[in-house]
């Protein structure tokens, strides 16, 4: 195995793993968003954001 070969199986394995993280992160980032702004209205979340 030469070098531009295992560079290119390097990047094709972190491009495999991204396409598998991207959409969870994604996901995640839209449910944490989604319960700050819906969330504000509770205390714990309300004080943490500085609102009373």
């Amino acid at each position: 195995m030469d070098l531009s070969t295992a560079i290119q199986d390097l990047f094709g394995d972190i491009r495999d793993v991204a396409q598998i993280i991207a959409p969870i992160a994604a996901v995640i980032g839209f449910i944490g968003l989604g319960v700050m702004y819906v969330g504000s209205s509770w205390p714990l979340i309300g004080d943490w954001k500085g609102r009373p």
